[in-house]
């Protein structure tokens, strides 16, 4: 009987110790290079805990198991920074009783093994899940169910490192927007890797057991939701919560390594990661404000209320930042307009170049102009929706307002040149008569190119006065449609589709030069 109890406080133990676990996930990276020692072996193991739950220990363990030796405990040892709430859990949503508030902790222990095999699993399991949750185990809200995760290694070719996580594990979202959630990996051997959705599981190696999701939830569907995908290829996770709950998933990459002398991909090892998330009723107001301009960054013009920043004259990019995280998947090259306030002619942008995260995510743009700027003054930098039918969205969802306006001012152009007196004046005093100047060139904003022999062709006024005469005509996206260093009145539209369309008119006669910004509408 003392026995009994005394297993049965062994085991309360446990329970207590690993309760309120969120998931986790396991990896393993070959250092054997770099120390000398074959088949040596980092072991990463993540837990994610509730934080209602009893603190995790300084020590935890992974064992190696195969059908070539005996199991291997790894003493895994906790890493400075751990067990800390992730920094951007709460971006969407507000911290409730609904939505649980978690920690990472970051383990790390060393192994070698002692021989290579095709079957090695590294893994890792404890108890228990918190309660509450929605989509297993209706009856005990998931407070009974235990955890088991691994990652395996096929060396017996050659030694490997698994794909290792780096995206953020912890995320909490909310009904009724759309979510780009990236499950990034690094592969450091270059091999091709596979991402999929599993079940989570429980139990101990090689006993381990799928644990069944309710009815109305599946591996593949484990969020009410109106879709739920996962890119094979990418590892990104797209769907549109519709439901308040707390849900579990768990996804799996597998890695294929090419046999040269088989010619066949076999398989040399995975990872995988089991996660919970927190599906919130409601984004929180910052995160329903859409995308802002961040307003500790850019103060407000007095006169037109606009927030504003200031650009360098010759300056041929600038940057933008938000108050938000944006999603990095709706981000395109059309997403913004500008249009220059002292001649009202728009200026033509090349690309929105975007440094994003490991979870494909930004906090700034660049912006990035197909000529320098040249003249002093406002410029209004405006929103619109790109080719993805889209503004920019934030990570959480909600998209930016289109034409949301910020002013981009350009300062410290240099002076114009004072006048130089020319030629005639010199040849009239000597009684010489002055050759005539070319006549200021008339740029059309309107081609209709339809065959009625009216606009048919784009004829710039004057121009045939000057000497030297190019023109170059970009899409919206900055791509080049015509280009022509002597350009005769001649262009017919080509095969360009209807649209806006900027130009430059690059013109010269003796020792006068001019550069001609334009836009066209082009209307067959």
């Amino acid at each position: 009987m003392k026995r009994f109890l005394t297993s049965l406080l062994i085991l309360a133990s446990f329970a207590s110790f690993g309760s309120h676990l969120a998931g986790g996930d396991i990896q393993y990276k070959y250092i054997g290079d770099s120390t000398g020692v074959n088949r040596h072996y980092k072991v990463i193991l993540r837990v994610y805990r509730d934080v209602s739950g009893i603190a995790m220990g300084t020590t935890d363990n992974v064992t190696v198991s195969s059908g070539c030796f005996a199991n291997i405990n790894v003493p895994m040892t906790l890493t400075a920074g751990s067990g800390v709430v992730s920094p951007t859990l709460f971006d969407c949503v507000n911290p409730t009783s609904s939505v649980k508030t978690l920690e990472v902790y970051r383990y790390i222990g060393y192994v070698i093994l002692p021989s290579n095999c095709s079957d090695i699993t590294f893994w890792y399991s404890n108890c228990c899940r918190p309660p509450g949750i929605t989509n297993i185990n209706t009856s005990n809200g998931g407070g009974n169910d235990g955890f088991y995760f691994d990652a395996k290694l096929n060396n017996a070719q050659g030694q490997n490192s698994s794909p290792i996580f780096v995206s953020e594990p912890v995320r909490a979202f909310c009904v009724g927007n759309s979510f780009n959630w990236k499950q990034s990996t690094i592969e450091y051997d270059g091999d091709s890797v596979v991402y999929s959705l599993i079940n989570c599981r429980e139990g101990n190696y090689p006993n381990q057991t799928d644990i069944p999701f309710d009815a109305g939830w599946s591996k593949n569907q484990p969020v009410t939701s109106a879709y739920f995908n996962i890119d094979p290829n990418t590892g990104l996770i797209s769907f549109l919560p519709t439901n308040q709950e707390i849900d579990v998933l768990s996804v799996l990459v597998e890695e294929y390594r090419w046999d040269t002398i088989n010619l066949w991909w076999y398989p040399i090892g995975t990872a995988s990661r089991d996660m919970m998330i927190s599906i919130a009723s409601t984004c929180n107001p910052i995160a329903m404000s859409g995308v802002q301009f961040d307003s500790n960054t850019y103060p407000l013009d007095s006169i037109t209320g606009l927030p504003y920043k200031e650009v360098q004259c010759g300056d041929t990019a600038f940057g933008i930042k938000f108050h938000i995280a944006l999603d990095g998947y709706s981000i395109n090259d059309i997403d913004f307009r500008m249009t220059n306030t002292m001649t009202s002619q728009p200026e033509a942008i090349t690309k929105i170049w975007s440094d994003v995260d490991v979870n494909y995510e930004t906090d700034s743009v660049r912006v990035v102009m197909f000529a320098p700027f040249s003249q002093e003054g406002n410029y209004y930098l405006y929103s619109k929706k790109g080719n993805d039918g889209n503004t920019l969205i934030n990570k959480c969802g909600i998209p930016m307002n289109e034409f949301d306006t910020i002013l981009v001012k350009v300062v410290n152009c240099p002076p114009p040149p004072p006048p130089t007196p020319i030629g005639p004046i010199d040849q009239e005093l000597e009684g010489i008569p002055p050759s005539p100047l070319p006549q200021p060139v008339v740029i059309p904003n309107v081609m209709t190119p339809n065959g009625d022999n009216k606009n048919d062709l784009f004829v710039i006024k004057n121009l045939m006065e000057w000497e030297y005469k190019e023109l170059i005509i970009v899409n919206r996206w900055g791509q080049v449609v015509y280009y022509n260093n002597d350009y005769k009145n001649d262009w017919d539209g080509g095969s360009v589709s209807d649209g806006v369309y900027f130009g430059v008119l690059n013109i010269s006669y003796k020792d006068m030069i001019e550069e001609n910004h334009f836009d066209v509408t082009i209307t067959r």
